[in-house]
């Protein structure tokens, strides 16, 4: 039997609703559906909510195999512009057939020593923290190099967000500064000062040995 018009109204009103709802309906954020434990980390000045795992062994494989290349560089207090520079000089040094320049080496081993020891600039932070934390936007699962130096991008310019690296630990994924109770900001600045220090000798070096081969063979 056929429906009447005013059925037929209805069921149509009805499958608009359906169509309505399922378009506008509430998706569920990535920390409502994780098997694991995740909590707040940190909130920016423009409201953005940053995430974690509380545990670090949560962190999923993809993500945490892009981290690993992050804690070398912090763990090493060089990035790769730093070693390439480093390896660069070195080389120039021991290649040189006439003469190799021992207190050159020594300088080199003495900012290699700094860095490790001491040295941590603000990008060495901004990179771990990018990949251990996670805001709304995000697919944790996964890591996405480009929105990452976005967020860093974002971060190096809030002061707040640099202290919050700098004097605490995200959850024991970042060794924090206990010793340090300056301004981040001054103490990223120092540690960038320095860095442009020690790539400005190591290049010099380098240069400066590729002048002296150049000359020597003409």
């Amino acid at each position: 039997m056929p429906l009447s018009a005013e059925a037929q109204f209805q069921n149509s009103i009805t499958n608009s609703m359906n169509l309505l709802n399922q378009l506008f309906k509430k998706k569920t954020k990535f920390y409502e559906k994780s098997e694991h434990k995740i909590v707040l980390s940190f909130t920016e000045s423009s409201g953005m909510k940053n995430y974690r795992f509380e545990s670090g062994y949560d962190i999923p494989s993809k993500r945490a195999l892009c981290a690993f290349d992050y804690y070398n560089e912090f763990n090493m207090g060089c990035d790769s512009e730093i070693l390439t520079a480093f390896v660069n000089s070195m080389r120039e040094i021991i290649n040189d057939k006439k003469s190799i320049n021992l207190m050159n080496i020594v300088r080199l081993i003495t900012i290699l020593e700094e860095r490790v020891k001491y040295i941590r600039p603000a990008k060495l932070y901004l990179q771990i923290a990018a990949v251990a934390t996670f805001d709304e936007t995000e697919d944790p699962s996964t890591f996405d190099y480009d929105y990452a130096r976005k967020k860093m991008q974002r971060w190096e310019k809030d002061e707040a967000i640099l202290d919050f690296f700098l004097k605490t630990s995200i959850g024991g994924l970042i060794p924090q500064s206990k010793n340090y109770e300056g301004s981040s900001k001054n103490y990223f600045e120092i540690m960038e000062r320095i860095t442009k220090e020690h790539y400005r000798i190591l290049t010099s070096i380098s240069s400066k040995n590729k002048s002296t081969k150049e000359l020597t063979s003409s």
